[in-house]
């Protein structure tokens, strides 16, 4: 009985108060980071600590065959490797960074796109982008929720 009586008695916020707030907060939705072009994000990959530890290996190695003036090409050849290394860990990186983008740009499109919601004293269907801090949103079985949310009944 005390349920009853209380959803009868939400009001939500008033149409005017809800745009004000709308003005004050903007839109109830995420701002998207700034897109970095693919090539500072590939170059991203060989500024990490580990990849420049095997850069300076592989620069050392260099180093000691142009001190050494011997035919030993064995620093020559673990030079090689180790930029080889950097190099395709840098690619493999790379490209499971792309991938988990991809991912993470297809959960964008998950979310709630209408709700009802009290405004006036009465229900309204809205866009979730016009949600506001202090709306009373009604929640039915298997809807997608808007926004974060307190449960006041249940």
């Amino acid at each position: 009985m005390w349920f009853c009586q209380y959803s009868l008695a939400i009001q939500g916020l008033s149409t005017a108060e809800a745009e004000n707030r709308l003005k004050i907060n903007g839109l109830n939705e995420l701002t998207p980071p700034k897109p970095r072009s693919a090539i500072l994000k590939f170059i991203d990959q060989f500024t990490g600590l580990f990849a420049l530890l095997l850069i300076v290996a592989s620069i050392l190695c260099f180093i000691t065959v142009a001190v050494d003036h011997k035919e030993n090409f064995d620093n020559i050849f673990l030079g090689v490797i180790l930029l080889i290394v950097v190099f395709v860990n840098g690619t493999i990186n790379f490209i499971e960074e792309r991938k988990g983008e991809k991912v993470l740009e297809g959960f964008s499109g998950m979310g709630a796109s209408y709700c009802t919601v009290y405004r006036d004293g009465e229900l309204r269907t809205l866009d979730v982008k016009h949600l506001v801090v202090g709306d009373i949103i009604q929640v039915k079985g298997g809807d997608k929720l808007p926004a974060d949310v307190r449960i006041l009944t249940a």
